[in-house]
């Protein structure tokens, strides 16, 4: 071993293969929903079933919206995302914003195995709209 340098042919305990990764490493998870044509209180949901044995953190939420015909562009295009517990029926946050909004949270929304998480979307706007909406997070 060559000096001020640590050994790498020593102790190989904490290493692991690429298929014993997710013992412990999270997996990403990544939630889209794009709604179009969205009227005043149309709204719009995608649903995900965490799988049994895992738990589900979402940390973060970002949406943009926008007019659905090139005359509506100068009016508000104001909507509202959400981030629910479907199975228990709570929310846990509720987004609003003209044109869009962003939001990290310091502390993860935990959804745990077999429950449903539910991505979803509404239009408050005077007009058609198209919303874009992400939540991220990560599964264990």
């Amino acid at each position: 071993m060559a000096r001020g340098y640590p050994d790498f042919e020593g102790d190989k305990k904490g290493l692991s293969q690429e298929p014993g990764w997710a013992a412990f490493e999270a997996t990403d998870r990544n939630f889209s929903l794009i709604s179009a044509n969205l009227a005043w209180e149309d709204d719009d949901t995608s649903d995900y079933v965490v799988p049994a044995g895992s738990t589900l953190y979402i940390t973060s939420l970002t949406f943009a919206a926008y007019a659905s015909l090139a005359a509506d562009a100068n009016n508000n295009q104001h909507a509202e995302v959400c981030l629910q517990n479907h199975t228990t029926f709570a929310t846990h946050v509720s987004l609003g914003g003209n044109g869009g909004n962003s939001i990290n949270l310091s502390k993860p929304i935990v959804i745990p195995g077999g429950q449903t998480f539910r991505l979803y979307v509404e239009s408050k706007a005077n007009h058609t709209i198209r919303i874009w909406a992400t939540a991220h997070g990560y599964e264990v």
